[in-house]
């Protein structure tokens, strides 16, 4: 067969690789409980999952026994769902600053014999973790198309003063990231999602409810898109498992071909 003869115009239906970044207790957790057959990996300390499963606030969601304390012991998780037989359906990784330092912590102690000042002298240590981040991501998508697993990588938040090249600067929303390994993630990833909380004020200014929400759209206060044409704006009924349930049916909709 020539290579011409291999042009087509379709793209096969896989997975989506998620990014969902929120401020502390927003219930990131609690969200990427319901989605479809989930396996949490926990990063050092992430484990508020054991927390939620405890006090019966979420599932008995699957996870690995401890939090990764290493960064080969994280890859050789994820190498471990892509070759060995399971039915799980996503892949939870909470969390991705979590997964970076375990990765930065790798090259300090392998390049620089565990010094800190050396690693970030000149910005060598993260020119040195990229690659290794890049195969991660790529590791990831293995996963995804060998196994048909969802990605699901949840981030903590910060707020960063963001300026215009036109002169403008405001604060903005991002995910707690290094930047030059958040620069490739947020290339690989279909969807990035801002986790927010929408706050109900009366007229003599005083808060009266908040309703959480996922911003999916690029907005200018916060770091968010995606691939599918998503909402801008997704809301639901409270509680974690309406607000992935909402999520899930818009990305549903967004990813079915409309009708001729």
């Amino acid at each position: 067969m020539s290579m011409l003869a291999k042009v087509t115009n379709t793209a096969p239906n896989l997975p989506s690789r998620v990014v969902l970044y929120a401020a502390e207790k927003w219930g990131k957790s609690s969200f990427a409980a319901y989605a479809p057959r989930p396996i949490f990996l926990m990063t050092a300390g992430e484990t508020g999952l054991l927390s939620l499963i405890e006090s019966r606030k979420v599932p008995a969601v699957d996870h690995f026994p401890e939090d990764f304390q290493t960064w080969q012991g994280l890859v050789n998780a994820v190498r471990a769902l892509r070759d060995e037989k399971h039915d799980f359906q996503t892949l939870v990784l909470d969390t991705g600053n979590g997964a970076e330092n375990l990765a930065a912590d790798a090259v300090c102690f392998d390049k620089f014999g565990g010094d800190w000042s050396d690693f970030n002298a000149y910005g060598r240590g993260i020119d040195l973790t990229a690659p290794d981040w890049a195969k991660f991501l790529a590791l990831l998508d293995e996963v995804r198309i060998q196994k048909r697993m969802g990605i699901l990588i949840l981030h903590h938040a910060k707020v960063k003063s963001f300026s215009d090249p036109a002169g403008k600067q405001w604060d903005q929303w991002r995910p707690e990231a290094r930047e030059k390994l958040w620069g490739l993630t947020h290339k690989w990833s279909d969807c990035i999602l801002f986790g927010g909380w929408q706050v109900t004020v009366s007229k003599d200014e005083k808060a009266t409810g908040e309703e959480r929400y996922i911003r999916s759209g690029t907005s200018g206060a916060v770091v968010a898109g995606n691939r599918y044409g998503l909402p801008d704006t997704i809301k639901s009924p409270a509680g974690a498992a309406n607000l992935w349930r909402s999520f899930a049916e818009a990305l549903k909709k967004a990813k079915t071909p409309a009708a001729a």
